[in-house]
């Protein structure tokens, strides 16, 4: 299994789910904590994110499909979706296309706001644009259900 990609919190490395592209979201274990403390964090954080994913896709939002949560290990396993960041995306559009695709943004944006949804990370670096035009939104681990303006501020100030 190659990885793809580390980020602070979490590696994302290939994987195979009952036949079908799959990424294994795992987070690391951090040595500085104590061993038992960290467990229960990395556990806590699986959880959250994998819900915050469920209920964002009840109200119409594209995440990947989530195949499996192995809170004991602090892993998600999900679909891999094929396709560019849209960071990577944008600046290759005619105008009218990379419009299109901010109005897009901004109506998922607006999606997640008024449910309460904020992703906390909410760059175009963790949006990725599958092959059918739909705007796949990636790593909710800094997401959470809150009515707060402020927080819902700092999403759009990410933007």
């Amino acid at each position: 299994m190659a990885v793809l990609r580390r980020g602070a919190e979490a590696e994302l490395v290939e994987a195979e789910w009952l036949g079908r592209e799959a990424i294994i979201k795992r987070r690391v274990p951090k040595g500085y904590r104590h061993p038992e403390l960290d467990s229960k964090i990395r556990a806590q954080r699986t959880k959250n994110e994998s819900r915050l994913m469920l209920e964002v896709r009840n109200i119409g939002v594209d995440i990947p499909v989530i195949y499996d949560i192995d809170v004991y290990n602090a892993e998600i396993t999900m679909e891999r979706v094929f396709g560019p960041r849209i960071k990577d995306l944008l600046n290759t559009l005619p105008d009218e296309e990379a419009r299109a695709v901010a109005r897009k943004i901004g109506e998922i944006t607006a999606l997640l706001h008024s449910n309460d949804f904020v992703h906390g990370d909410l760059t175009t670096s963790n949006m990725l644009m599958r092959g059918d035009g739909v705007i796949c939104m990636i790593d909710f681990s800094l997401g959470e259900k809150t009515d707060s303006v402020e927080k819902k501020g700092v999403d759009l100030h990410l933007l």
